[in-house]
C-alpha cells in the first residue's frame, strides 16, 4: 500500500483531535455514510459481478475502530517509527522517542503510566510509517486506552478499512492459499466490515478482533505477508451489494457441501446472495466429515440436564444443518436452538449443527459434516475452486449468487 512519506508530524497531530467524541464521530459519519448512500445509489440495476474500470483510483478508506482488549490491569506497548501521546483529559500531548516503549496500568483511580496522575482515556498516535508492537502483534494507526471504575483498561485500534483487512485476511485464511480465494476471502471481509459499521456504530468501537466480528491479527507476518498484500491490494474497493445495499457477507471454513440459508440460521429475512447454494470443492477440508465424543456426564451437565438418553437433530436444511436439537433426559425432553446447542456442547467438538449423535454406555458420539455457521463463503470451498482455476469474481458469484461486486473508487466518482 503507498504511503507518504511528508507531513507524517501532522498526520499523527491531526490524529490526535478524534480523541474529541463528538468530532469522532462525526469524521465516522462523513467517510462511513456517504459511501453507503452511494452504493445504494449506484446499484438499482444490479449487473453481474465486475472488477474496477482500469486505472481507477481509490478513495481514502474509511477509518475503523477494533477492540483489541478490555478489562485489562495492565498492558506494555512498543513502536517504531514516530508517535505523540494525547492525554484527552488534561487536553496534552507529547512527542515519543522513536522505537520507545509504554507501560499502562490500571489503578482505581485511572490510568497510570508512571509520569504522575492518572487519566481516564489516552491516545498514542503514529506517524505514517509507525509501526505499534502490542502482545506479540504488530498494529498501524491509532491505539487508544480507556478507564472506567472496575472495568480495566479498554484498548482500541483505529486503523484504515486496507490495512484492517491485511490482518483480517492474516487471521481468517492461510496465506499459503490460492491468490483467488484470498482475494475472494478480502472482498467478504471488505463488505463484512462495511456492512456492519454502516448500520450503527457502537459508541466506543466499531468492531470486535475475534470471531464475534471477523478475526484481526494486526499486520501480517511470515513467508508469505506478501502474498496477503497482493490480495488486498489487488481487489481494492471490491465490495458485495444487493438491491443497493452492501450484503452481510458471512464466511465459515467448511459447509460440507451445501452451503445454508441466513434465513435458517440467523433469523433473518430471506436474502437471495445468502440462501444456500451446492458448493462441491470443500471435500479436502478435515472437517468436511468429522467425528467426536464427549462423556455423556460432562455432556449433560453442559446442558444443565440430569442424564442424557437422546439427542435428535431437528428440521435439517440443505446443508444437513439443523435449526432445533431435542435432547431427552431423565426428566423429559428439552428443545435448544441449534446454535444454542452447538455453543454448550463446544464448537470445536460440534463442529457445525449438521450432526447425527448417538448414545454410548459412557459417552456420546456425534458424526457430523462442515465446521462453522455455513452462511456465505466457504473458505475451504474458496480454495478448491481456486484451485480448479477459477477467478475470485466466479467464486464470489457462486456463493453470493445474485450480488454485485463493485468497486468503491467508481461508486464515489473515480471512474
Amino acid at each position: 500500500m503507498a504511503r507518504r512519506k511528508d507531513g507524517r508530524w501532522m498526520q499523527a497531530s491531526r490524529r490526535l483531535l478524534r480523541f474529541r467524541p463528538l468530532l469522532a464521530a462525526a469524521l465516522s459519519a462523513a467517510l462511513l455514510v456517504p459511501l453507503v448512500a452511494l452504493l445504494v445509489h449506484s446499484c438499482a440495476s444490479p449487473s453481474p459481478p465486475r472488477p474496477a474500470p482500469p486505472g481507477t483510483p481509490s478513495p481514502p478508506s474509511p477509518d475503523l475502530r477494533v477492540l483489541l482488549a478490555t478489562g485489562r490491569k495492565r498492558a506494555e506497548l512498543g513502536w517504531q517509527g514516530p508517535a505523540i501521546l494525547a492525554r484527552a483529559d488534561r487536553g496534552e500531548r507529547r512527542a515519543l522517542p522513536a522505537g520507545g516503549t509504554l507501560t499502562v496500568v490500571s489503578t482505581p483511580a485511572g490510568l497510570d503510566t508512571g509520569s504522575g496522575g492518572a487519566d481516564e482515556r489516552l491516545l498514542v498516535a503514529g506517524g505514517d510509517d509507525t509501526v505499534f508492537l502490542l502482545d506479540g502483534r504488530r498494529y498501524e494507526g491509532d491505539l487508544s486506552f480507556s478507564w472506567k471504575p472496575g472495568e480495566g483498561i479498554q484498548i482500541v485500534n483505529r486503523v484504515d478499512l486496507e490495512t484492517y483487512l491485511l490482518g483480517v485476511l492474516g487471521g481468517e485464511m492461510p496465506a499459503s492459499w490460492p491468490l483467488e480465494a484470498l482475494k475472494a476471502q478480502a472482498v467478504a471481509a471488505r463488505t463484512y466490515a462495511v456492512f456492519e459499521t454502516s448500520r450503527g456504530r457502537r459508541p466506543a468501537f466499531d468492531l470486535f478482533d475475534d470471531t464475534r466480528s471477523q478475526v484481526y491479527i494486526g499486520l501480517p507476518g511470515g513467508p508469505h505477508a506478501g502474498r496477503i498484500r497482493e490480495a488486498v491490494r489487488d481487489t481494492r474497493g471490491e465490495i458485495l451489494v444487493h438491491r443497493g445495499r452492501p450484503v452481510h457477507a458471512f464466511f465459515h471454513s467448511t459447509c460440507g457441501g451445501h452451503t445454508e440459508s441466513a434465513s435458517r440460521v440467523f433469523g433473518t429475512a430471506g436474502i437471495p446472495p445468502l440462501r444456500g447454494v451446492p458448493c462441491g470443492a470443500c471435500d479436502a477440508s478435515p472437517a468436511f466429515r468429522w467425528e467426536a465424543e464427549m462423556p455423556k456426564k460432562t455432556l449433560a451437565r453442559s446442558l444443565g440436564l440430569a442424564g442424557v438418553k437422546e439427542i435428535r437433530a431437528v428440521e435439517p436444511g440443505p446443508s444437513g444443518r439443523c435449526r432445533r436439537v431435542a435432547v431427552r433426559a431423565a426428566g423429559g425432553e428439552r428443545v435448544f436452538p441449534a446454535g444454542d446447542f452447538r455453543r454448550k456442547v463446544g464448537t470445536t467438538v460440534l463442529k457445525s449443527t449438521a450432526f447425527e449423535a448417538e448414545i454410548l454406555e459412557e459417552t456420546v458420539r456425534f458424526r457430523g459434516r462442515g465446521f462453522g455457521h455455513g452462511v456465505g463463503l466457504c473458505q475451504w470451498g474458496a480454495r478448491g475452486l481456486a484451485k480448479r482455476g477459477k477467478g475470485h469474481l466466479e467464486i464470489l458469484e457462486h456463493y453470493y449468487p445474485g450480488a454485485v461486486i463493485l468497486q468503491a473508487a467508481a461508486v464515489c466518482g473515480g471512474g
